[in-house]
C-alpha cells in the first residue's frame, strides 16, 4: 500500500492485489480488494503511467540526490 497526498492535503490509499489466483497485480483504492470501500482502477494501464509512473521516477531523482553516484 502506498499514500498519495496532493497539494492541499487530500491523500488516497492505493492497493496492489498480490493474491494467487483472484486478480493479481490489479489496482484499488482506498481499501485492500474485496474490503467495503474499495475502488478497482479500470483503466490500468492509464493509472500505472500517469500516477504511479511519475512517483516512482521522482522518488528516485530525490534519492539520487540525497545518496549521490
Amino acid at each position: 500500500m502506498i499514500t498519495i497526498i496532493d497539494s492541499v492535503g487530500k491523500s488516497i490509499d492505493v492497493y496492489c492485489d498480490h493474491r494467487i489466483g483472484k486478480t493479481p497485480g490489479t489496482i484499488y483504492l482506498n481499501a485492500y480488494p474485496d474490503d467495503p470501500g474499495s475502488i478497482r482502477v479500470k483503466d490500468q494501464a492509464g493509472f500505472k503511467k500517469k500516477i504511479l509512473e511519475p512517483l516512482r521516477q521522482s522518488s528516485q531523482a530525490i534519492r539520487d540526490m540525497v545518496e549521490g553516484p
